[in-house]
């Protein structure tokens, strides 16, 4: 199956997010990467597959979700480096500028960090989505310092103050911080 497309859905109801993970799956043929219940209620449903397949899947979750729609997201065209990080690769730090960002949606948080891979050169060194960090959305990359700061510029004009929890720079790394870095599952058990 082609994985070209990538859809989140993020949902305040677990009883809403079954009914609407059953809708994507008799919708079109798509690999669901994720679904499960995470921190707050909140139900998340991520699935990939050709364009055509992921838009019809996710317009139909969309216009059914009534009401239970925390955020959502479709992106037609996925950066590398976020298909790397789905499938379980995270990069090592080393003593280039680190961004660290933490938004309160999920499914904003991977459409952010899309933008970020597609605008800089640079590398994931850190992500977690939704459990074990109150449902939120967290990322950290790594590059030079004026695309870090370019990046982080660029995203404090893309996102309201409602979406941002905090964006933050590192320009020289300390070594001890790195331990910290990359070593939390990006989801849960049920990742895939």
């Amino acid at each position: 199956m082609t994985h070209d497309a990538l859809a989140c859905i993020e949902l305040s109801s677990i009883a809403k997010g079954m009914r609407l993970l059953d809708i994507i799956a008799k919708r079109a043929p798509v690999f669901l990467k994720h679904h499960g219940r995470h921190s707050g209620a909140k139900f998340i449903i991520l699935f990939a597959g050709d364009v055509a397949s992921v838009e019809s899947a996710y317009n139909e979750a969309v216009a059914e979700s009534k009401g239970a729609l925390i955020s959502s997201m479709m992106l037609p065209i996925v950066s590398p480096g976020l298909w790397r990080l789905l499938d379980g690769e995270v990069g090592e730090a080393t003593d280039e500028s680190i961004l660290f960002v933490e938004l309160r949606s999920v499914a904003d948080s991977i459409l952010q960090l899309d933008h970020a891979l597609k605008l800089i050169d640079a590398e994931i060194v850190d992500a977690q989505f939704a459990s074990g960090i109150s449902g939120r959305g967290y990322f950290a990359i790594q590059g030079t310092l004026p695309d870090i700061e370019y990046c982080a510029e660029t995203l404090h004009l893309r996102l309201d103050a409602h979406e941002k929890i905090a964006i933050e720079i590192i320009a020289r790394p300390h070594e001890d911080l790195f331990p910290a870095l990359g070593h939390s599952p990006v989801f849960n058990s049920n990742w895939s």
